[in-house]
């Protein structure tokens, strides 16, 4: 009997040993076992793309690790080891004005040399990038076009056709930014195709924006067409490092598409198109234990194209050379603005607490070029040489300033010395803007003077555009102008001409002693001509109150407005519907582990006049309560509502919070170390708690215009194409160069910021939340602020380990928060609660009031205070510098394990 057992236990024994050798053959050998008598054609497409930008937001200009010296040592290599191997191609991309005109000759020419040598030869291919690595998506179209033409050839002789002479007819955009009527301006200077990352981390384009492609599809060109302007371009989804190591290996990635050509799944040619940064130390490859040296990724250029160099299907090619070969498989559209920073979009650029402040010098410059070239046009002649002289000096600085580099995408600060570099080329730039303005002010006759009360006199340009129906102006006086009351504009040579304006804010600034008054012209504006101002008495019929103690309504027609100073409540109701929820506009900063809003609130109605007109104030402290704050902050908010539109308009100072920077960052690299606090999470100065919400039927549209003068909009469903992204922490793809807008089916609200007093190309980041109602969305908008928390999820055919990776070592995924931290901020906005006829219009008048001379409040020393104050904790010690591969072990294992697998595959 026991002789019998022992004899079956042997025999499950020799029997489980056969299965799992079984099953280890059908693990290791099957799947390709059963393609074994499979033959394709196909073949497995390679390109490999350099993008180089020696211009770094994130390091300085100086030869060595701390700035442009690892670009240098990086690209040396690259080229070293492509000579190893006569037929791989490479496909690079510069900038201009940086890289090939003022670094390459003279710190590293050998590197110029060499690539010229290989593009003659007909070994690498040039394509285009930018010739001033500029904010591609928010440039207008003399900038944009510019930056094309001058990438090409230009008097300095840093174009690619100077330097290379040829190239191929595709563009790179920096940052991967896009917006709608940009692919008309490209094709109208000769480019025909366009690189755009279709990657599976969050440094993509516009994966998210449309419906999932197939492997051939998203291996293969594509048409995109936009019907509406229309537009169209060819597409080439491109990938980074991060789509390498979510497909374990450039190998693996081949190995699996070819495959699918063996099932005949895919039955096409495919293309695998890498375009990465040339100074990621990827391509140098990594300091790693002797284990890790076995795994793929880790060895530098030379390991990946030996990973594929003995795969018979594998062919390495040029773009130009596989677009020629093979038509586009597919047509998309997508109408988002696309950037491949934080939350695949704006983020890394517009969100830091000065990126206003930049962006404020550009867009002076462009008003005074829009103002001079009007009053010339106008005359039939062109401007004096030394007219003309210092606006393309202006213009030239623009171009400069206009580098994505001088905005992000480093975060949350820039390098300190680019800070200072940015401070210092915008003070040249304003120097030459008051210039051109004083000799303009000789001239124009196209101009409208108005004397105040006091003598206080304001000059304005008018240019060609210039219309007389509604509009905005701003007026400064020493004495606050009566808000809600009426100001008469009349004609000094005429007094029969009289133009009545409504008074709908008169703020206080403290650093000039002035008050900015708001004057809305429901009708009728003035033209050219000297005129004077006066005031009606109608203000004196209005109601006042002292500080609220208690919640009180007040009507204006249609428009409901309560006011709580018990729970902090601002709300707006429009037709008896909440649109504005309450909290609205009480400045918030996450501070740690939650939201801290304003201390000790003031609310007091400055003016009432029932179904008329309501100004009333908000003040109060910034307290964050923390032992690490130094300093609290401060805040005053002025908002006006008129009752026979549906608008309010804001008007607010912010003192954030100082507090104490301990967080040490770049400890390595001296020249690059500072403190910061980030504690900071995110800064909402006047939030927007919008009360309609959006189901799976009727989603939110996002609409936006650009600096093209180019409306659109897009819808946020993202949860379509990945169940992850129903909720976002940050939603910015929309480019503001006037107002933004959001919508439901019946529901809506738009918002302007003026330009004159607060710019920004992506003024206001939203952010996705549950709603009240089951299964639906709320919306959150934050103007001048900035969101964070967690990121996008991507869509992948990979294992969604580069997406892991990728937080771990790109240096973009930081909050910009800690820039607000001791900022002073000013904000100015227009908020439509509803439809109306004129809105569009009078959001874009808001946006950009009839034009003064020389206004506003200098920022200059502002700024120079808060880099000082960045500094006060001085620097940290120094650490040590290495170039070992900066990912947890927790992380290194799951990538061992998923190479392992792939082997099995």
């Amino acid at each position: 009997m026991m002789g019998h057992k022992s004899t079956n236990a042997r025999i499950l024994i020799i029997w489980g040993i056969y299965a799992t050798i079984m099953l280890i053959f059908l693990t290791l050998i099957g799947p390709r076992a059963f393609l074994w008598n499979k033959k394709t054609e196909h073949k497995v497409y390679i390109s490999l793309g350099f993008h180089v930008n020696m211009k770094h937001s994130f390091r300085i200009d100086t030869n060595d690790e701390s700035g442009f010296g690892k670009d240098i040592r990086i690209i040396r290599k690259i080229l070293t080891d492509l000579d190893e191997f006569q037929d791989i191609p490479a496909v690079w991309d510069f900038d201009n004005l940086f890289t090939l005109e003022k670094i390459l000759p003279k710190y590293a020419p050998d590197i110029l040399a060499k690539i010229k040598s290989r593009v003659g030869k007909g070994q690498d291919e040039i394509i285009l990038m930018s010739y001033n690595n500029g904010l591609a998506s928010a440039l207008n179209r003399q900038e944009l076009t510019d930056s094309i033409r001058l990438a090409v050839q230009n008097p300095q002789g840093s174009g690619v056709v100077d330097l290379f002479s040829k190239y191929s007819p595709i563009v790179r955009p920096q940052e991967m930014m896009t917006t709608p009527g940009s692919f008309s301006i490209y094709k109208e200077n000769g480019i025909k195709s366009i690189l755009l990352y279709y990657s599976g981390i969050t440094f993509d384009a516009f994966r998210n924006f449309i419906s999932p492609l197939s492997l051939e599809e998203a291996h293969n060109p594509l048409l995109f067409e936009n019907a509406k302007l229309p537009e169209s371009i060819i597409v080439i989804p491109c990938y980074n490092v991060g789509d390498i190591i979510d497909h374990v290996s450039l190998r693996n990635w081949a190995e699996k598409l070819h495959r699918a050509q063996l099932r005949g799944e895919i039955k096409k040619d495919v293309l695998i198109a890498i375009n990465f940064d040339a100074d990621d130390s990827f391509w140098y490859g990594y300091n790693v234990s002797a284990m890790l040296k076995l795994l793929p990724n880790t060895g530098g250029l030379r390991q990946l194209i030996q990973s594929v160099q003995d795969l018979p299907y594998v062919r390495m090619t040029r773009l130009q050379d596989y677009i020629d070969a093979h038509h586009p498989v597919k047509k998309i559209f997508f109408s988002q603005d696309t950037a491949d920073g934080s939350f695949n979009g704006n983020s890394s650029w517009s969100e830091k607490a000065y990126s206003s402040d930049f962006w404020s010098v550009v867009v002076n410059g462009r008003r005074l070029h829009q103002i001079v070239h009007s009053f010339f046009t106008k005359k039939k002649s062109s401007p004096p040489r030394h007219i003309k002289r210092l606006l393309d000096e202006e213009y030239s600085m623009r171009l400069t300033l206009l580098s994505t580099t001088n905005f992000g995408m480093a975060t949350p600060f820039l390098a300190r010395q680019r800070e200072l570099d940015v401070l210092h080329l915008m003070r040249g730039m304003r120097q030459k803007q008051k210039e051109i303005q004083q000799m303009m002010t000789l001239l124009l006759t196209d101009r409208m003077e108005i004397q105040g009360e006091g003598g206080y006199k304001e000059v304005y340009f008018l240019d060609k555009d210039y219309r007389t129906d509604e509009n905005f102006l701003l007026f400064f006086s020493k004495k606050s102008l009566p808000v809600g009351g009426f100001a008469f504009i009349q004609s000094i040579s005429n007094p029969l001409m009289r133009f009545r304006a409504r008074v709908v804010s008169s703020f206080y600034l403290e650093k000039t002693g002035r008050f900015r008054n708001r004057l809305f012209f429901e009708t009728t504006s003035p033209g050219a001509g000297r005129y004077s101002l006066s005031l009606s008495d109608v203000q004196a019929e209005a109601t006042k109150w002292p500080i609220l103690n208690n919640r009180a309504e007040f009507l204006l027609k249609k428009m409901r407005i309560v006011l709580d100073p018990q729970k902090k409540g601002v709300c707006f109701y429009m037709n008896g519907k909440e649109v504005i929820a309450q909290g609205s506009l009480l400045p918030a900063i996450h501070y740690r582990r939650g939201w801290q809003s304003g201390t000790q609130i003031k609310i007091e109605t400055v003016s009432y006049r029932k179904d008329e007109y309501l100004q009333f104030m908000i003040r109060g402290n910034l307290d964050l309560g923390e032992f690490l704050q130094l300093e609290k902050g401060t805040f005053v908010t002025q908002i006006t509502a008129l009752a026979d539109f549906p608008f309010f308009i804001v008007d607010s100072r912010i003192s954030y919070p100082n507090t104490r920077r301990m967080d040490a960052i770049k400890k390595e690299l001296p020249a690059l170390a500072r403190f910061v606090d980030f504690s900071w999470v995110e800064v909402a100065p006047v939030p927007l708690y919008i009360a309609m919400e959006a189901s799976a039927k009727y989603p939110f549209q996002i609409e936006k215009i650009n600096y093209l003068g180019i409306e659109s909009e897009y819808a946020v469903t993202y949860y379509e194409l990945h169940k992850g992204n129903k909720f976002l922490s940050n939603l910015n793809n929309h480019i503001t160069a006037s107002f933004l807008g959001v919508k439901t089916r019946n529901d809506s609200v738009y918002l302007a910021m003026d330009t004159t007093i607060s710019p920004n190309f992506s003024f206001a980041p939203l952010k996705i939340v549950p709603g009240k109602q089951s299964n639906s969305q709320a919306i959150w908008i934050n103007p001048g602020g900035t969101y964070f928390g967690s990121q996008w999820s991507q869509p992948t055919f990979g294992n969604g380990l580069g997406y892991k990776a990728a937080f771990i070592t790109g240096q973009q995924y930081s909050s910009s928060a800690p820039t607000y931290n001791g900022y002073k901020q000013n904000i100015s906005m227009m908020v439509f609660l509803a439809n109306h006829p004129k809105r569009k219009k009078l959001l874009k008048k808001f946006a950009e009031p009839i034009s003064l001379i020389l206004d506003g409040e200098d920022r200059f020393e502002l700024l120079s205070d808060y880099f000082k104050l960045q500094e006060s904790n001085g620097k940290p010690e120094p650490g040590s510098a290495s170039n070992n591969l900066a990912l947890p072990l927790s992380l290194q294992l799951k990538i061992i394990f998923a190479t392992i697998i792939s082997f099995l595959d």
